[in-house]
């Protein structure tokens, strides 16, 4: 499953302070914004955080996330800057690392801090492993594309699972649903809606919105929860 060529192709192609494809690059600010502000939060907070996890190790699983996050700002923008095969790498490798964290935060949150830091280990090697399969395949080539696919989208399924049939320890859990409507409305936006939002108008590309949407989702994802969560009844 070789990656397409026309996925480098975007609506927005256009130039500002002579940065290419700039609208592109700019929307990845908000990663960067959610990801220090989240980590400066749990900062300030680190001294009555015990009100909010039930285990210390949750905790560094967030950290994690949200220093992955951040990481997703310069990826991206590194890639939009001149996209090709190469730098859409550098792209996935933060996005990778957001998804694994985002399962290990989703174990954690309902079989304890044990089980996501068995998760978040389980599938770091095996995502990255995928994404380096995919970029040893450039070369010979055609590129295979497929296992990074697989990994990212089965560890999601694999939290989707665990999120529907398992409740959270915590009350306000539906946060990380919320989180995930938002990302399947960024996706859409992305797949679908790229060319045709910006030809509404020439203002903002499907692509551009889908960088602040799921930065959004991510917000929401600590705002909804970890600000004022706290551990169910008998748990």
């Amino acid at each position: 499953m070789p990656q397409p060529r026309d996925y480098h192709l975007f609506a927005d192609t256009r130039t500002c302070l002579d940065i290419p494809n700039f609208f592109n690059v700019a929307s990845n600010f908000g990663f960067a914004v959610v990801g220090m502000g989240v980590l400066a939060w749990l900062f300030t907070r680190r001294a009555t955080l015990s009100k909010t996890f039930i285990e210390r190790g949750e905790l560094w699983i967030c950290v994690a996330l949200y220093a992955s996050t951040f990481l997703v700002a310069f990826g991206s923008a590194y890639y939009h800057l001149a996209p090709d095969n190469e730098r859409l790498f550098w792209d996935r490798l933060p996005m990778a690392l957001v998804a694994s964290t985002f399962v290990g935060s989703v174990f954690a949150d309902r079989f304890g801090a044990r089980a996501g830091t068995w998760a978040l280990a389980a599938l770091l090697p095996i995502s990255l492993g995928a994404l380096i399969y995919w970029q040893s395949t450039f070369a010979p080539g055609p590129d295979n594309v497929w296992p990074y696919f697989a990994t990212l989208y089965g560890s999601l399924g694999f939290a989707l699972i665990a999120m529907a049939l398992f409740p959270s320890r915590y009350t306000h859990a539906h946060a990380a649903w919320v989180t995930l409507a938002i990302y399947a409305v960024a996706m859409a936006f992305d797949d679908q809606l790229d060319e045709a939002l910006y030809a509404l108008g020439n203002l903002l590309s499907g692509h551009s919105l889908k960088h602040m949407l799921a930065a959004v989702a991510l917000f929401w994802l600590a705002w909804g929860s970890f600000r004022i969560r706290r551990a169910q009844a008998g748990t």
